[in-house]
């Protein structure tokens, strides 16, 4: 018996370790996360991967909860937020436009929908069951620390040109590194530099003691080696966010550190200040005199402005229409069409299909209504009302540097996402953050669990349960995974070998049967299949037209697919004319359910136009010029038809 009851201990203490470095390849792995086979590069593997640590992290954790005949929760002050904030984005998706869009997210934009939060609030729980002490939080801010500067020589070495013959985007220009798209590299980056400003104080506060220069050089060399490591991880994270040209996000950055130099100025002695400010000082200036144009044009980029100050205004009303559950997460895509305003024409960006409305806030309250909202900045403002508590009444100390970097960390993305939306790694980066400000500002009290026991019939079944939902869960991820990657092969082959790509697609469907994006593609193929085979053509005919129709019956909401739909109808009124009318009815819904995108009366008018129907054309080409007069496509089939 005490041999077992020994070696039941060991294992336990594995799982715990095991857990403990399933967090750490978590946060170093997630950012750095790319693949090529994949329609979306960037976020769809970031959230993938999310999604397998949730489902291992989870089971280890229920395995040892199990094991252990209890399950020990870190209690919180937030669950008044956090469980009705949950419950209100469920009844959301249960009344969603689009219920497969609300639970796993739109399509290239997974990051919002309601398993992307269980998953980030799961592994917020057991974040604050597992990691208990200070150097275990260092360990995984480290981590952070080190895939950062991964992410940071990538941005460097873009901006040097290393891959400009790669992406299609002028990545020199505007670096995005491991992150897609500059803002989000951006956000991201704000996210680190406070933390590794923090720790950078940590190390360099130690000067402070001394009184005179000789007694300086008796520090060891392993703690100047330690202040010039961050002082060099610093500046390499300044550059890559100035390589960003990204406004919001150095608005962000230089907005959290002005809020995080009023509370050391408050609280701080004086030698220290002194230091402390001078660093700060230098830190803006290094930021703000950079020959950056995001910062020259930061004042004169008047158009991204207005864009986005248009979007907020249709965003509005929408919300005004649907206050209380809104839309469902993740459908603003859908939702936000009816609601365009006209003035968008007026822009560059007038045809545009906008996903998101560019600010987190705007967005949570598009999809699950003003009390999620509500529940979301409460959140927010309760912790970070704890958070400047500690700070105001705890002595400086490592801890203290700590709880302000991650503080400022949190707020910077506050400010990022307020002029954009959160994406895998910020929203990660947001959770596990705010997990570690919990657990610090707690660290000069005993950790208090809730601990709830099992009986023996409890506790086996729970083990049962577990085994087998983790072994369908990772059999659904790797439908999923598998699907993805048929889908981007199917594709490749839609022009150059029908046939070779509807095989391909017959499989994507099979995979995830759920994805009306995937139908379209598979229906498309069988289109350009009868187009080739004249042997199988009525088949292929008849078997594109079904998967046309289920399709749009999975989601009769999304613009893209509808305009992919319209296209294959088209395809297949070559072969058959009595197809046409199904092009012509979704060109019909496109604009009854956008009724101020010209582009959309443009197209219905071209339509009208192929079918000698010139006087319903004339009305529709009139409609698109009289919301768009210098539209020029426009301007020449009213000529064509006067």
């Amino acid at each position: 018996m005490p041999n077992c009851k020994l070696n039941s201990e060991k294992f336990l203490t594995f799982i715990s370790t095991f857990l403990e470095s399933l967090f750490l390849l978590l946060i170093l792995m997630v950012p750095l996360s790319v693949t090529l086979f994949t329609s979306e590069l960037f976020e769809w593997p970031k959230m993938m991967l999310t999604y397998l640590f949730t489902i291992l992290i989870l089971f280890l954790f229920l395995l040892r909860s199990f094991l252990q005949r209890k399950i020990a929760l870190y209690p919180t002050p937030f669950e008044k937020f956090i469980l009705p904030f949950l419950m209100l984005l469920t009844l959301s998706t249960l009344f969603s436009l689009n219920f497969y869009t609300s639970f796993w997210g739109y399509y290239s934009r997974f990051n919002g929908s309601l398993l992307s939060w269980l998953a980030y609030f799961i592994l917020f729980y057991v974040f604050l069951a597992v990691f208990k002490t200070k150097e275990q939080l260092s360990r995984f801010l480290h981590f952070l620390l080190a895939s950062a500067a991964i992410v940071s020589i990538y941005a460097v070495l873009q901006k040097l040109g290393i891959d400009k013959n790669f992406w299609v985007q002028h990545s020199w220009e505007r670096v995005f590194s491991t992150l897609g798209q500059p803002n989000w590299l951006a956000a991201f980056l704000d996210g680190v530099i406070p933390i590794a400003l923090a720790f950078f104080l940590i190390k360099s506060s130690e000067l402070i003691k001394f009184c005179c220069i000789k007694q300086i050089f008796k520090l060891r060399l392993k703690g100047w080696l330690s202040v010039l490591a961050l002082l060099s991880l610093l500046i390499l994270f300044a550059f890559s966010l100035i390589f960003t040209q990204s406004r919001s996000g150095i608005a962000g950055l230089l907005g959290a550190l002005g809020c995080g130099v009023f509370i050391l100025i408050i609280k701080l002695k004086s030698k220290l200040k002194l230091f402390l400010l001078g660093l700060l000082i230098f830190a803006t200036a290094f930021l703000a005199l950079t020959k950056s144009s995001s910062i020259s044009s930061f004042l004169t980029e008047a158009e991204t402005t207005r864009i986005r100050l248009i979007v907020w205004q249709g965003t509005l009303n929408l919300i005004a229409a649907h206050p209380i559950l809104g839309t469902g997460p993740e459908t603003f895509a859908y939702a936000f069409l009816p609601f365009r305003p006209a003035q968008l024409n007026q822009t560059s960006e007038w045809d545009f299909v906008f996903n998101k409305p560019h600010n987190e806030d705007l967005g949570i309250a598009a999809g699950s209504g003003l009390p999620g909202l509500i529940l979301y900045i409460a959140f927010s403002v309760a912790l970070s009302f704890r958070t400047l508590k500690f700070l105001l009444k705890e002595k400086v100390d490592s801890t203290w540097f700590l709880v302000w970097g991650i503080l400022m960390a949190e707020a910077t993305l506050w400010i990022t996402n307020f002029f954009g939306f959160s994406v895998v790694v910020t929203q990660l980066l947001f959770v596990l953050l705010a997990a570690c400000l919990l657990i610090l500002v707690s660290s000069r009290q005993p950790a208090k669990f809730k601990e709830y026991h099992l009986s023996t019939i409890l506790r086996n079944v729970g083990l049962a349960f577990t085994m087998v939902a983790t072994v369908l869960a990772l059999l659904f991820w790797s439908r999923f995974w598998l699907a993805e990657v048929a889908f981007v092969q199917g594709k490749s082959y839609l022009d150059s070998d029908p046939a070779a790509a509807f095989k391909k697609l017959q499989l994507t469907v099979k995979l995830n049967p759920w994805e009306p994006r995937y139908r379209e593609k598979l229906a498309q193929a069988y289109a350009k299949a009868a187009a080739t085979d004249g042997n199988q053509r009525p088949e292929l005919i008849r078997l594109a037209a079904q998967e046309a129709n289920f399709a749009y019956r999975q989601n009769p909401h999304d613009y893209i697919l509808r305009e992919g739909l319209i296209q294959t109808y088209l395809k297949l009124a070559i072969l058959e004319p009595k197809y046409f009318a199904e092009a012509l009815n979704l060109a019909r819904i496109n604009v009854q359910k956008s009724p101020t995108n010209p582009y959309d009366y443009y197209f219905l008018a071209t339509l009208y136009h192929s079918q000698n129907r010139n006087t319903e054309a004339l009305d529709a080409v009139k409609a698109a010029l009289s919301l768009k007069p210098d539209y020029t496509q426009a301007q020449d089939l009213l000529t064509q038809l006067e």
